[in-house]
Order: structure tokens, then C-alpha cells, then sequence
């Protein structure tokens, strides 16, 4: 921070005063609210943009997304300079909603996949919600899937793997997994990852469980847009950030605990 000019010392002293660039920080009207300011995409259609898109949604290459009453395909993600392309959706994919920036407890997790796994009928909710409930219930159910397991649920060359834990254990995993060279990112914000080619991945959950982690051996596979952002993370040493992201989105004793915990499952759907 002395270096960058945010604080400097007085001479014969060991006081800090502000510094000429931290004056300026001080300036903006920004620095003293209480919550960052909310950092977005521009949507692009080709040359012409079509809106802007909240960083605090998850979305990948290849999902769909509604932006003016439209159904938008992405086509390319540039997070260098903030931009999403995308062209008119002609897919009948769902367009994306979930990836809020508030993350769930692993108490959470654990209940959504305990609800699943029952036959439980909830007064409070009307009859299209639980027809939807029980239809979502269905493949749990028809495979024998308990609230002790966890699936991998596989359609062709991809699986989806339904963590139902905490947000940073299932952060931590994606980081284990691609560790061991699998392809491997959060697809939404309950939880669920997204693998490709997921052959032998019970084997990889395996040696995952087995393996001393150290939080040195997932850094190298935190995505730029993956490390923890603070309001004023841009203004502190990298090595203070990389400490901050491993105290805020890591839980290696967590994520190894999880795999302890659950009997895990790969679940062809293609029959």
C-alpha cells in the first residue's frame, strides 16, 4: 500500500498518513458506502448493446438468458472487459436465473435433498407446487436415492452433480475436482456442478477424500471471475487478497468431511 501510494509514512516515524493516491480513493463517493457498487456485464448483440447483466449471476458459455423480453443464447464471456455476447436463442434450453451473490448454509443443502428423497406432503403449499415437487422427487425416488446418498447424474457425455451442501464446500470441490483434471464448474446457485466427461469420477471423489489438501493446491485452479471480491480488495497486496479468498471460499476440512459423509452415486439417465 505504500508503494501504491494508498498510505505513506512520516519521516522519523513509524506514524501512516494517507497518501496522494489514497486521497483520491477517499474522494470518491463510493468508498464510504456501506455496500459495493454493483458490478455488471454490457449484454452485446454483435456490435449493438442490448442491456447489462448483474456479475452475481452464474452463467457460462452456452446457457440462455431473458433481457428484454427476449430469450438470448451466450455465445462468448469477455471478463477482461466486461461484455457478454450473445445472438437469439433458438434452443429450447431454460434460460438461467439462479447464482444470487448470497450463499446458502450447508444445513440447507442437507434439508433441500431430505425433502426430495421423502414422500412428505406440505400444507402450505398449493397443489401445483407439489405436483412439481413430487415430479422433481421422481428420479430420487425411482432409484432408490436416500438422504444419505449423493448423485452424479449422467446424460451422455455430461453429469450434474448434485452437491445439496454449503456454498464454499461445493466452491472447494469444484477447485478438488478440477485438481484431479476434471472439467468441472458451479452450474447454479443451490449447488449443482457441472461435469464433462464424468467416466470414472466416483474413483476421483474417492481420491479426493483420500488426499492431504493444502489450500496452495486449489489456488492454481480459481478462475479470475472464482477469487473472493470485497469493496476494497483492489487496493490491498495480492497475497493479503489470496489470504482473504482462502478465510472467505475455502473449507477444505468442510468439503473432505463431505466426502466422508455421503455414499455417491453415478445415475445413468440414458437407458
Amino acid at each position: 500500500m505504500i508503494e501504491k501510494e494508498y498510505v505513506e509514512v512520516i519521516k522519523n516515524s513509524d506514524e501512516l498518513i494517507v497518501g496522494l493516491e489514497g486521497e483520491r480513493i477517499l474522494r470518491s463517493k463510493d468508498f464510504y458506502s456501506v455496500f459495493m457498487t454493483s458490478d455488471e456485464y454490457e449484454v452485446m448483440d454483435g456490435a449493438k448493446k442490448i442491456g447489462r447483466l448483474d456479475k452475481a449471476f452464474i452463467i457460462n458459455i452456452g446457457d440462455n438468458i431473458i433481457l428484454g423480453g427476449r430469450l438470448w443464447g451466450i455465445k462468448d464471456i469477455d471478463f477482461d472487459r466486461s461484455k457478454v455476447y450473445v445472438t437469439k436463442a433458438v434452443s429450447g434450453k431454460k434460460p438461467t436465473y439462479t447464482g444470487s451473490p448470497g450463499g446458502i448454509h450447508k444445513k440447507i443443502g442437507e434439508k433441500m435433498m431430505e425433502i426430495l428423497c421423502s414422500k412428505k406432503e406440505f400444507h402450505y403449499i398449493n397443489d401445483v407446487a407439489m405436483a412439481t415437487l413430487n415430479d422433481v422427487r421422481r428420479k430420487y425416488l425411482w432409484n432408490g436415492i436416500t438422504a444419505d446418498h449423493r448423485c452424479i447424474w449422467v446424460d451422455k457425455n455430461e453429469g450434474i452433480f448434485d452437491t445439496y451442501t454449503g456454498t464454499t464446500i461445493t466452491k472447494t470441490l469444484v477447485w478438488m475436482l478440477r485438481y484431479f483434471g476434471v472439467d468441472a464448474k458451479i452450474r447454479d446457485g443451490v449447488g449443482r456442478i457441472t461435469i464433462l466427461n464424468p467416466d470414472g469420477i466416483l474413483s476421483i471423489l474417492q481420491k479426493m477424500q483420500e488426499k492431504e489438501w493444502t489450500a496452495e493446491d486449489l489456488l492454481p485452479y480459481v478462475e479470475e471471475k472464482e477469487f473472493f471480491n470485497s469493496k476494497y480488495a483492489a487496493f490491498i497486496d495480492e497475497s493479503l487478497h489470496v489470504k482473504m479468498h482462502v478465510g472467505k471460499e475455502v473449507d477444505i476440512e468442510g468439503a473432505v468431511g463431505y466426502l466422508q459423509k455421503y455414499e455417491f452415486k453415478s445415475v445413468d439417465l440414458i437407458l
